[in-house]
């Protein structure tokens, strides 16, 4: 028992610390692109869609946490609720863009920002689930 404590602890630290590394990857190429080209829109969608990867990361670890042969409460609110962040990121990432003038050719590849961070958040709820 104390064996699988420790190894839910071990597990979540280095969770934390890779969120963390994500974090400073995330703020170093939006800070220079802030700084050299006067974009801000990378780091305003990052730490949009970053704050929804976290979610999807824990929702995901509930998920397997909780999952049995029986439907259980916890496990139907991680499904739905993975869903509608998923729909929710890539929402206001459109909305962010459409309000910011900023649907044009160059910056809607930015859309690409959403996905790729909910597909992260996926990945580290498996690697650490």
């Amino acid at each position: 028992m104390k064996n699988e404590v420790d190894n839910e602890r071990v597990k979540l630290k280095f969770l934390i610390i890779t969120l963390i590394g994500i974090l400073l990857i995330g703020l170093i190429i939006g800070i220079s692109l802030l700084v050299t080209l006067s974009n801000y829109i990378f780091i305003s969608l990052f730490f949009i869609n970053y704050v929804f990867m976290i979610l999807v990361c824990f929702l995901l670890k509930i998920f397997y946490k909780n999952f049995s042969n029986k439907p259980n409460i916890k496990t139907i609110v991680s499904l739905f609720g993975r869903f509608a962040i998923a729909i929710l990121a890539i929402g206001l990432t459109f909305l962010f863009l459409y309000l910011t003038k900023n649907v044009s050719k160059p910056n809607i590849f930015y859309i690409f920002i959403s996905p790729i961070m909910l597909t992260g958040g996926y990945i580290l709820g498996i690697i650490f689930k």
